[in-house]
This record gives C-alpha cells, sequence and structure tokens, in this order.
C-alpha cells in the first residue's frame, strides 16, 4: 500500500518535472519573459486565430479546425 503511494507521488513528480522543463525549452526557444503560458495561443478563436470566440473561414481566413454539420 505505502509503495503504491510512493509511486505515484514519484510518477507525478516525474510529470510535472517533464511539464516544466517542456515549458523552460519553449520559452528559450521562442525568447519570451519566464512568466509567458506556454499554451496561450490556444484561447483564441478557431486554431490561434486573434479574434476571439469566432470561428468560420471568412472570420479567420483559414480553414476552422472542426466542421459542424448540422
Amino acid at each position: 500500500m505505502l509503495w503504491e503511494l510512493v509511486r505515484a507521488i514519484g510518477g507525478f513528480l516525474l510529470f510535472m518535472g517533464a511539464w516544466f522543463a517542456v515549458q523552460a525549452l519553449v520559452r528559450r526557444r521562442k525568447a519570451v519573459r519566464p512568466d509567458t503560458d506556454v499554451l496561450d495561443h490556444v484561447k483564441h478563436g478557431c486554431g490561434g486565430c486573434p479574434q476571439e470566440s469566432s470561428c468560420g473561414e471568412e472570420a479567420c481566413g483559414s480553414e476552422p479546425l472542426v466542421k459542424i454539420q448540422r
């Protein structure tokens, strides 16, 4: 029981350490500030479009990531 708990905590810490390392690598390669969010580009419209909450060919000038057929 105790060994499983130690393994779970160790796995979580290893995962978080890897995630922080990936973030640091991306920040260094993009030459941005250390407090910049790596996933900030996905919170905008379709696929990083600067127009928030608008998705469509005419809004972004590109194909949407997902087409919903009605």
